[in-house]
């Protein structure tokens, strides 16, 4: 790959290097998804803008919310369910 690599402008490298790191986010998701886990991103939400989290929830949208929560974070449903509930009590 390397050679490979070298004759590529930096725009094209960094196209081919995400489709990797895409490639090994689903592996990773695949097998902690086989093994029953969950990643926790150390539980900081500071590393995330959750402000459509916040304006959903307080628009009363608990739903889009939860949806909301985990296309920011990449937590499962019951993870984002979980910690909306928790948001949910600070309003």
């Amino acid at each position: 790959m390397d050679k490979f690599m070298d004759t590529q402008s930096d725009s094209e490298r960094i196209m081919i290097l995400a489709r990797v790191v895409k490639q090994l986010e689903r592996k990773v998701d695949f097998i902690l998804s086989e093994m029953n886990l969950v990643y926790d991103d150390f539980g900081d939400d500071d590393l995330f803008d959750l402000d459509d989290v916040r304006a959903a929830l307080l628009s009363g949208n608990k739903i889009e919310a939860i949806k909301l929560y985990r296309l920011q974070t990449g937590v499962g449903l019951k993870e984002a369910k979980d910690a909306v509930d928790e948001m949910a009590k600070g309003y």
